[in-house]
């Protein structure tokens, strides 16, 4: 599979993103009803990373969802996403042993939206051992060498001698195959990031399914997150692409 070329999103659709935003979360309207089709989980943990300027309260309905399907679910904790700041890796590293010791060291999901998304692979490949999956949802981790998303410039101003060089480094080595099955969620009508960033060559443990919804309401929009408890459903040490249908990603 060859990777198309990262193309930043227009202005266009950077202003309309938070006005789709709200059509997106309108889609749960049905999560009633959605609830009742999808299997329940075996509650295994589940390690939830927000994205860049966003804590934990901008993925509490995708919280409550996995919660209401039987996983014990985790937000990440450490306030509001400012980037790879220092010491940002030891803490979510030592968030993510709790969670371990906490489930008597059972193999951790962890699911990450846009730059939470590049933080979770990070952790795959640090623990390839201690993660059952990785899920990430509208994250640029593949950059071609320069990072086309809308946050990048903005982030290194706010940071400044907080900006954590080795993280940026280690987040190259996450745009490689990791060592545990990922599946990268992502919108050709994202506003934030480009969507060519945010899929990675194909195997049989490495999936990219396309979601029609905006960037910022990824983690509220139904379809996306029936995707999601397709994926969580699989039994322990199995895992197999997802069966995509005509209408994948927008039922």
């Amino acid at each position: 599979m060859s990777m198309p070329q990262s193309v930043k999103p227009s202005i266009l659709m950077l202003a309309s993103d938070p006005i789709r935003a709200c059509y997106d979360m309108t889609t749960m309207a049905f999560s009633p009803a959605l609830l009742a089709s999808l299997p329940h989980g075996d509650g295994h943990p589940i390690l939830i990373l927000p994205g860049f300027m966003a804590g934990d309260s901008s993925t509490v309905i995708l919280r409550r969802f996995l919660s209401r399907l039987d996983y014990s679910v985790y937000g990440w904790d450490l306030g509001v996403n400012l980037g790879p700041r220092i010491h940002l890796q030891k803490a979510m590293r030592t968030k993510f042993s709790e969670i371990r010791r906490r489930h008597n060291d059972q193999k951790i999901t962890v699911i990450g939206q846009s730059l939470g998304g590049i933080y979770a692979r990070l952790l795959g490949s640090i623990n390839p051992d201690q993660v059952r999956m990785v899920i990430s949802l509208g994250s640029p981790y593949q950059t071609d060498g320069a990072d086309k998303s809308w946050p990048k410039a903005l982030f290194e101003r706010m940071m400044g001698d907080e900006y954590d060089p080795v993280m940026e480094t280690q987040a190259k080595e996450v745009a490689k195959p990791l060592n545990v099955p990922t599946t990268s969620i992502f919108s050709k009508f994202d506003g934030i990031v480009p969507w060519q960033a945010c899929i990675e060559p194909e195997t049989n443990k490495h999936e990219n399914i396309q979601v029609y919804c905006s960037h910022i309401g990824m983690a509220m929009h139904t379809p996306t997150l029936r995707i999601i408890a397709n994926r969580l459903a699989q039994p322990k040490d199995t895992w197999a692409p997802y069966e995509r249908t005509f209408l994948s990603g927008l039922i």
